[in-house]
């Protein structure tokens, strides 16, 4: 005769496996791209919204040409990261036309594909 609290403990146990079982812990849906592209909006925003706070600034207090330094430094890191977010918009298109030619070759080597009964 077997003890029911064990019994129940197991099918706990054995649901308990099958849910942890269930999470994935690869990373091969994660898109490193899309992830990179948005950090660099983010930097790009966080630039913007300091420079908009300098002007502000220069605005109350009226201290101007000093500031102008780095305003360009502000106006290249700015043209870096918008150079930075078009190459990752372009890796992006480049792998998506990747993976579409090995959809495309893989289609055609698999005669099933072309013909459901194998004939030619």
């Amino acid at each position: 005769m077997r003890n029911p609290v064990i019994g129940l403990f197991m099918v706990e146990a054995s649901i308990a496996s099958e849910l942890v079982r269930s999470i994935p812990l690869d990373d091969r849906n994660r898109d490193y791209l899309k992830e990179q592209r948005q950090e660099l909006e983010k930097a790009k925003g966080d630039i913007e919204e300091k420079s908009r706070n300098w002007d502000e600034f220069d605005k109350i207090t009226g201290l101007g040409p000093e500031k102008k330094r780095d305003r360009n430094k502000e106006l290249e890191q700015k043209d870096k990261i918008d150079k930075a977010i078009e190459e990752t918009k372009k890796a992006k298109e480049k792998e998506q036309e990747e993976k579409k030619r090995k959809e495309q070759e893989r289609d055609r080597d698999d005669p099933f594909k072309r013909d459901p009964w194998g004939r030619w």
